[in-house]
């Protein structure tokens, strides 16, 4: 095929593109992001960015081994313990407030010095702000980094198993798939955990070619720092075993060396969190203490993924919280046996099976939507409403290769079990579906090879599989569900436009608010008027920049603004 053969001769060529293709869609990306509030998300103190920043910042500030009880603590903790306490008041006298009584609760219940989440993402951020400063944008450059770097890893793992023309196709879709690099400017370990998931795969593959016990037991290090990123990337690593025992089912000693020699890799991985646990005495290999919010949002009857995250009530997750003294084992229990039946779990694992194939990105802590508002390269990148269908067609197609793509094909399921396991929002799938890309781009190519040699039969089949896969991957989202929803749009005022603001007036410079705000509004949704919450914010803000524009001079469009915010109030009663 003579551009495979071109390809071939060129791969010199086709990486620095690639790399300078990454380097030019975050380079614009930043730019566009940098005046708005999406590089400030940290600063809500709900999310789970602003936990990362104030665990890193106690790491930096001097307590290394985290020695304390340190959890969040945010609204909808309040809200469950506040129910806690109402059927315990005796328990709650203990405590001069709420706030105390709550921290005291949730402190319990996360196993006290236990990590709250696993630790290496935190630890990464206190490095940076240890030798540069608390500055979220150096963590930005090292994770835009990691982005080039694992785009160029995922380029060379797809030529070793598909070809060259496969593997620039494969890159170029990578350098523009938006969920991966649009969260390389946010506080979330996405970017770290999906770098390691390819590291994992390419040291496995050098393993496999070198057949050496040295090669495996590196290869088991980074899987153990994985581990050390999110505990479930065992699951690559159990899968590596797996494929070691295929391999050498016929050379059962050899096979054990290297199965011996990646867990030792592991263990060492593993080791500075043993220590530190160890240190300051919780159990040894405890790297998570809020595994049972997990499987409680993941598996209880009162799950739904349709509406993204765990869809449970309060009241259900302070009944399994307390019934099951917060462990773990208990609360999956509780959670399973919360079913109706076996079909009726059945039916919510399959349901969250078909939510992390759909082509919307589930917000969590920020939203993909509304990010777009502030970036042109991010809407006109590409994201799983076209790639999903191709992935599966590669999926299938590729079969007839599973004993030399194995490692690819676990990666693939690793990311499938994720989203079974775990909570079905985008940021927990980006970087298995980007590291699936490969198969979406084999699928073109063997589609397009087989049109070369008249094999139309071929193609046509399948067209058909990923039409099929397009209108189940591309069905809408449930009646009145919005791409952005209300607290995204609401979020940024109080962690960025409102500080902004008030700084601005505080200082007396009344046309630099008026503009503060003039800027919040260019985004404004054009149903503000129908949804109550954000009719009612948007008025108050409407009428503060009349103030705004009535101290800057000039009273007509003081006048414009102030009839805004009385309609918006108007439709609101």
């Amino acid at each position: 095929m003579p551009i495979e053969d071109w390809l071939r001769a060129h791969r010199r060529q086709v990486m620095w593109t690639l790399l300078a293709l990454s380097l030019a869609v975050r380079a614009v990306y930043y730019v566009e992001l940098s005046p708005g509030p999406c590089l400030w998300a940290h600063r809500w103190s709900e999310s789970d960015n602003a936990f990362f920043d104030r665990w890193a910042r106690e790491i930096a500030g001097g307590d290394w081994l985290t020695n304390q009880e340190l959890h969040p603590m945010v609204s909808w903790n309040y809200a469950i313990a506040k129910m806690y306490f109402a059927k315990h008041p005796d328990q709650a006298a203990r405590f001069g407030d709420e706030t105390a009584a709550a921290t005291w609760l949730w402190n319990r219940w996360f196993n006290g010095k236990t990590f709250h989440q696993e630790p290496l993402y935190a630890y990464s951020i206190a490095v940076t702000y240890f030798v540069f400063g608390p500055d979220v944008r150096w963590v930005f450059a090292w994770q835009m980094a990691l982005g080039v770097l694992t785009t160029l890893m995922l380029w060379d793992l797809s030529r070793r198993y598909f070809g060259d023309t496969a593997a620039a196709l494969a890159g170029l879709m990578i350098v523009f798939f938006a969920p991966a690099y649009y969260l390389e400017l946010t506080l979330v370990r996405t970017t770290l955990l999906t770098f390691l998931v390819v590291a994992m795969l390419l040291c496995a593959e050098r393993a496999m070619e070198r057949k050496s016990a040295a090669a495996w037991t590196g290869t088991g290090v980074v899987c153990g720092l994985g581990m050390l990123g999110q505990t479930t990337l065992a699951a690559f690593g159990a899968g590596c075993l797996v494929v070691i025992a295929w391999r050498y089912r016929k050379s059962v000693a050899i096979g054990a060396r290297f199965a011996a020699a990646m867990i030792a890799g592991i263990l060492i991985g593993l080791s500075p969190a043993v220590a530190r646990n160890a240190a300051v005495g919780v159990p040894p290999f405890a790297l998570a203490g809020s595994g049972q919010m997990t499987v409680i949002g993941s598996f209880d009857a009162s799950a739904t993924p349709e509406m993204g995250g765990g869809g449970f009530n309060f009241g259900r997750v302070e009944r399994v919280m307390e019934e099951s003294n917060a462990k773990l084992l208990p609360a999956l229990r509780m959670a399973v046996a919360s079913h109706a039946s076996v079909g009726d779990f059945a039916g919510l694992l399959w349901r969250k099976f078909a939510k992390y194939w759909q082509w919307y990105e589930e917000p969590d802590n920020q939203n993909f939507y509304y990010f777009r508002l502030y970036s042109r390269v991010l809407r006109w990148s590409l994201t799983a409403y076209l790639l999903a269908p191709l992935m599966l067609a590669g999926l299938a197609m590729a079969l007839p290769k599973i004993e030399r793509c194995a490692l690819l094909y676990c990666v693939a399921a690793t990311g499938m079990a994720m989203g079974i396991v775990g909570q079905p929002v985008a940021r927990y799938r980006a970087g298995y579906l980007e590291a699936a890309i490969p198969f979406a781009a084999f699928a073109v190519v063997r589609s397009a090879e087989g049109w070369r040699v008249r094999e139309y039969g071929r193609v046509a089949v399948t067209a058909g599989v990923v039409i099929a896969a397009f209108f189940w991957t591309s069905r809408p989202l449930p009646a009145g569900r919005p791409e952005i929803r209300t607290t995204d749009y609401l979020a940024p005022y109080y962690f960025y436009w409102i500080p902004e603001h008030t700084a601005a007036t505080q200082s007396g410079q009344w046309r630099r608010a008026a503009g503060i705000l003039e800027e919040s509004l260019r985004f404004q949704p054009e149903g503000a008027a129908r949804d109550r919450e954000l009719a009612q914010a948007y008025s108050q803000v409407h009428a503060q920049l009349a103030q705004d524009l009535f101290q800057a001079g000039d009273p007509v469009r003081a006048a414009r603004e102030a009839e805004r915010a009385r309609e918006l109030e108007q439709g609101v009663k």
